[in-house]
């Protein structure tokens, strides 16, 4: 069996002391690829530079919608639609929409109109998403469908059954559950992870 870990963060600085170490231990335990996401241009340049040391590391491009509150969003795509033409970026992301600490309407439009780019460049350029949504469903789902992307993987999954039915049935999009679904008070996840057929399961 070949094991592919979809969403690494390898680049971040929690990894300077033992970056190698951790790559070469998902080696010797069966992983044969790694996807490295980008949460911002720095990160993405990173994940990039990464990528191009190891043949078995692949790249994605984007901002995170909580990453880069004070960016200005045409300038930060230019460098994005710069950094998506080489040659082992596989996608774009992780981009998305995060409302669990943020009641402001204008910042919550601002990611909105982050993460409407971002789905542009993603079909501009026939690449998937990588999406993060938090409690923020419903404008996740209607920015989706406007946009019209038809491939991509919702992250770290923390939606009820009914959310989890809804995903299935109005995208193509892959559900993607992590370490959460471990935890003890996280029984929702555990029963939306049951809903999810294999061949839609990350």
């Amino acid at each position: 069996m070949e094991l592919v870990d979809t969403h690494a963060h390898l680049n971040f600085a929690s990894f300077n002391d033992d970056r190698k170490d951790v790559i070469q231990r998902a080696l010797d335990n069966g992983v044969k690829t790694i996807v490295n996401v980008g949460t911002d241009v720095k990160a993405s340049e990173q994940a990039i530079a990464l990528a191009a040391q190891n043949d078995f590391i692949y790249a994605t491009c984007g901002i995170h919608p909580t990453d880069s509150p004070d960016i200005t969003i045409e300038t930060e795509m230019e460098s994005l639609k710069k950094l998506i033409s080489q040659p082992k970026v596989v996608a774009v992301g992780e981009c998305g929409l995060d409302f669990y600490r943020e009641e402001n309407q204008k910042e919550r439009g601002r990611q909105i109109k982050l993460f409407e780019s971002q789905i542009q460049l993603a079909v501009e350029n026939k690449l998937p998403l990588i999406v993060h949504s938090r409690n923020a469903w419903e404008e996740t789902l209607k920015t989706i469908l406007d946009n019209k992307i038809q491939r991509g993987v919702f992250h770290s999954w923390t939606y009820d059954r009914d959310v989890t039915k809804q995903a299935l049935e109005k995208t193509n999009f892959y559900l993607a559950f992590n370490g959460i679904v471990t935890f003890k008070n996280a029984l929702e996840v555990a029963q939306s992870l049951k809903k999810v057929p294999l061949d839609r399961l990350l």
